[in-house]
């Protein structure tokens, strides 16, 4: 998890910006949330206060050291931003002027509402370019009997009758390339074919490269969500 953190320092801001963006006042209310929870206030007794402000804190922590690559999509933080605000609204409710500044805690969330909401839009390209163009590609040109390994399994496996190995979802250790794990050996004896992002995946391509053939390549002109605008599919020799 830590290794993430030395590898995308150019990804940590994008992050902060995008947990500020959601609610610039959230962070402030969870900050003041965990003060009075850590204290006993609100709350039956002090342990059970430390409880319910370890519980954000530590979704947050856990989501940062988790995430399966060093991009830092906002979409692995949606359990931390909801603790955050529940914990952040029952502490809402227990001060003076609640509903006013429960007003004022919503209307700071309109400006992360609406850049989101754009950029969800504005990623119907980036799904057609790099998620369903390189599905169909599978379609056509794999055998029906093949198996690939895939950055992004979503439109592969709704589109293509192949069998799937999930690189950035439900993985087990050995699946994914570093130091200590069998990483590229575990994916050659299971695949025909390799379907990542070159930049995300450059460890695992640089691993293989000698049993790669570079076969077709797909861009978008400006990703939104997934962090890299293109995406590539190689045999596995």
């Amino acid at each position: 998890g830590a290794s993430w953190l030395v590898m995308a320092g150019a990804g940590l801001p994008g992050l902060i910006k995008g947990l500020l963006l959601s609610s610039i006042l959230l962070p402030f209310m969870l900050v003041m949330t965990v003060k009075d929870f850590s204290k006993g206030e609100m709350c039956r007794d002090r342990s059970t206060g430390i409880a319910l402000a370890s519980f954000p804190v530590l979704l947050l922590v856990a989501a940062l050291l988790t995430q399966p690559n060093s991009w830092f999509q906002m979409r692995y933080y949606v359990p931390a931003l909801a603790a955050m605000l529940l914990a952040s609204g029952h502490w809402i409710v227990n001060v003076q002027r609640w509903k006013s500044n429960a007003i004022i805690l919503g209307l700071s969330m309109l400006p992360g509402l609406i850049v989101f909401g754009a950029r969800r839009a504005q990623a119907t390209a980036d799904v057609a370019a790099l998620d369903v163009s390189p599905a169909v590609w599978l379609e056509e040109n794999a055998a029906e009997d093949a198996s690939v390994a895939a950055a992004d399994i979503g439109a592969v496996k709704w589109l293509t009758d192949l069998y799937v190995l999930d690189l950035d979802g439900l993985v087990t250790p050995e699946r994914l390339p570093s130091d200590a794990t069998a990483g590229w050996e575990w994916i050659q004896e299971r695949a025909d074919y390799l379907l990542a992002f070159p930049e995300q995946y450059s460890d695992l391509l640089k691993d293989g490269v000698g049993s790669l053939e570079f076969l077709e390549g797909f861009g978008t002109p400006k990703s939104i969500i997934c962090g890299e605008d293109s995406v590539a599919i190689w045999a596995i020799h």
